[in-house]
């Protein structure tokens, strides 16, 4: 399977401005019931570019270790750890095992996936989770499991 089969599609995340708090993208991120919140230029922003970073949990506990003030600006934040997406990225059209060999070697749980065709054209977001599940999935099918009649009520 490719990446974009898998990922979680940009109009289904929460996105925050980069003058938002860290509070408040931890707020949307929780509201929306998301394991990530896109910062972007501005919050309602529609196009495809404009995406400056993703926040994860794993982002927001370094915060809270740090003693990072909810009220810290989250450009201001992303600015300081130097977590601009780009090297977070895959492209979308890029295979599961490459995703999740990027995963390894960037030490990341999420990847920003863009569009082949521009790297700035940002299409959603996979995580380690999502991975996971699609290919634990891909190995059941494969094996036969999980496509019987006793499966449906699962």
């Amino acid at each position: 399977k490719r990446v974009a089969e898998v990922m979680k599609p940009r109009a289904n995340l929460p996105i925050v401005g980069r003058t938002a708090t860290l509070g408040r993208a931890v707020e949307e991120m929780v509201v929306a019931r998301q394991n990530c919140v896109l910062v972007a230029e501005e919050a309602d922003v529609e196009g495809p570019s404009g995406v400056l970073g993703v926040i994860t949990p794993r982002d927001v506990l370094r915060a809270f270790v740090e003693h990072i003030p909810a009220d810290a600006r989250v450009d201001n934040w992303l600015h300081g750890l130097h977590s601009r997406w780009q090297p977070r990225a895959v492209r979308g059209d890029a295979m599961l095992p490459e995703a999740a060999e990027v995963m390894a070697r960037g030490l990341v749980h999420h990847l920003v996936v863009v569009s082949p065709g521009t790297s700035s054209e940002v299409l959603g977001v996979i995580s380690s989770t999502d991975l996971a599940y699609a290919m634990g999935a891909e190995e059941h099918s494969v094996a036969g499991i999980g496509h019987g009649p006793e499966q449906k009520h699962r």
